[in-house]
């Protein structure tokens, strides 16, 4: 942020790019480039979109689908089993690149500016030269691109631990049978010998 300021308020704005500072384009309400401040700021409010996704994923995953039958419940045990094998960076991926198609994509002023509505600090605004990077198709690709990859990634992590577990049920399923009905079978002994126990006494 303070590079931002010294680039915007002490050597003119300069555009990225481009030529020129925005000084010389005021009264035009379109940049093609955009200034090497904002770019500083589209940064910046990315790693502030990845902290909000990481906070995210220890919420959902660590607490909530791991912690607390809430998931389970509401969702059911597939949903969240593929939640949970998303975890680290597949979930952080899809749900970055999901959050900025929500907050940092787009035409609209508050994608170009988040405080484009107040008019004190101009590095914040619509003065300060947005381009037009925020809605051209590269960005949007390497968005889908992102993305793509981390719910394919979850998929095939989903798909391993089903096949994985399944292979395991039917390896050791008829062992953990007869484990199960010779512990049953014990304990039913243990229950009879206490009743014997009681019936002398």
């Amino acid at each position: 942020l303070i590079v931002a300021f010294i680039l915007y308020y002490a050597v003119g704005n300069p555009i990225a790019g481009g030529y020129g500072d925005v000084n010389e384009h005021l009264g035009s309400d379109y940049y093609v480039h955009a200034s090497w401040s904002w770019w500083i700021l589209f940064w910046v409010r990315q790693f502030f979109l990845l902290c909000f996704v990481k906070a995210g994923e220890v919420i959902s995953i660590d607490i909530l689908a791991l912690r607390t039958p809430l998931f389970l419940k509401t969702v059911g045990s597939f949903a969240t089993l593929m939640i949970v094998q998303a975890r680290g960076w597949p979930y952080v991926l899809t749900f970055w690149s999901l959050a900025d198609f929500c907050v940092l994509y787009g035409n609209h002023r508050f994608a170009r500016h988040w405080l484009y509505w107040q008019d004190w600090i101009g590095l914040f605004n619509e003065s300060n030269p947005a381009g037009d990077f925020l809605h051209s198709t590269t960005y949007m690709r390497i968005l889908l691109a992102v993305m793509f990859v981390g719910v394919v990634t979850s998929f095939k992590r989903l798909w391993i631990a089903t096949f994985l577990g399944k292979r395991s049920f039917h390896h050791y399923g008829p062992e953990l049978e007869l484990i199960l009905a010779k512990m049953l079978l014990v304990s039913q002994v243990a229950h009879l010998a206490r009743q014997l126990d009681a019936d002398v006494v």
